[in-house]
């Protein structure tokens, strides 16, 4: 994975050839109403700490699902955000 790059109109990471950016919004209403969701490769109690951390709101605690171990936060926007462990180890 190549690490996100960071400059004043995006954030971006390249994986596997793919490319994912954020741009920021540029006035009007944010879109809360969409949702991403993103597989992690470290613990997803982990990863949820780090985001509150960085100002991110829990909607549903880490808690085992068919699909591994997930969580929902919100960014300080607004919109939601899953995050489900790359193991299914958590799954029950």
């Amino acid at each position: 994975m190549t690490p996100p790059r960071l400059n004043l109109d995006s954030r971006a990471a390249e994986v596997g050839g793919l490319v994912f950016e954020i741009y920021p919004l540029a006035g009007g209403t944010p879109t809360a109403g969409t949702r991403v969701g993103f597989t992690v490769s470290e613990s997803v109690d982990a990863a949820v700490a780090r985001l509150v951390e960085a100002g991110g709101s829990v909607v549903s605690l880490p808690k085992p699902s068919p699909w591994g171990r997930r969580a929902v936060l919100t960014d300080p926007e607004g919109h939601r955000v899953e995050l489900t462990e790359s193991s299914l180890e958590g799954a029950g």
